[in-house]
């Protein structure tokens, strides 16, 4: 809940500015693995943590280290690239760019997690939570 209320309110703050239109794209564009995420959970809580929740798994980890990982530090490289734009800015954006920073460490603190199942289950062994 904190997570996605702080997105929301950082949307909406650099919503006025043009350009925090493109960093805004690829954040939201990071939440594509939450559709795998919240599939994995549905299965779970049914008890069915068979096929589709193997399938489920597999999908959130790769859209969560192809969204959350390379296509975030994609853009948190585009941002510093272009910070020609944003240097100006109201101390509220610097707010802003900063919790994009720590979102970016959050996801890294996760990644470690999904890429350890994705190797396990590689090498055969059974998805956590399984």
């Amino acid at each position: 809940m904190v997570h996605h209320s702080l997105f929301i309110a950082i949307s909406h703050y650099v919503l006025w500015g043009y350009y925090f239109k493109k960093p805004f794209a690829w954040l939201s564009l990071t939440e594509v693995s939450t559709i795998f995420l919240n599939a994995r959970w549905f299965f779970a809580v049914r008890g069915n943590k068979g096929t589709a929740y193997a399938a489920a798994s597999l999908c959130f980890a790769a859209t969560f280290l192809a969204t959350r990982v390379v296509g975030y530090g994609l853009g948190l490289w585009d941002l510093w690239w272009n910070r020609a734009l944003w240097i100006p800015a109201k101390t509220g954006l610097y707010v802003v760019i900063a919790g994009i920073h720590g979102g970016a460490l959050l996801n890294l603190f996760w990644a470690k997690a999904v890429l350890s199942n994705l190797m396990g289950f590689a090498r055969g062994k059974k998805i956590k939570g399984r």
